[in-house]
């Protein structure tokens, strides 16, 4: 069993479950808080977060098991098109505060 997660024009970031042995795909979940349709997609290694960026402007941080919205870093100039997580990267220390992993991702145009 391993995950696919999905986003597109309806702004939300799916979570789908696909089992090996049986090859069935289910929605296990659905993120939600982006205000466009949503561009590209990561997870970190650990497989606890999700990175999205979207059309508005944003890049956002969910948690996986949870489903909620951690971070929302917003670009005035730009739209973010291309984002990954990077594990050398640390951001500043209220970020980390709200989940141990989030000081794991970098993001780009």
């Amino acid at each position: 069993m391993f995950f696919i997660f999905s986003g597109g024009s309806d702004r939300k970031v799916k979570i789908w479950e696909y089992g090996a042995f049986t090859g069935e795909i289910q929605c296990k979940g659905v993120l939600t808080g982006s205000n466009g349709s949503i561009l590209n997609l990561d997870f970190d290694a650990a497989g606890t977060l999700v990175l999205a960026a979207s059309s508005d402007f944003a890049c956002r941080v969910w948690t996986i098991d949870d489903g909620r919205l951690r971070v929302c870093n917003l670009f005035h100039a730009i739209v973010a098109c291309i984002l990954v997580f990077y594990p050398a990267i640390l951001l500043p220390k209220q970020m980390k505060k709200l989940h141990p992993n989030v000081n794991r991702f970098l993001f780009g145009c």
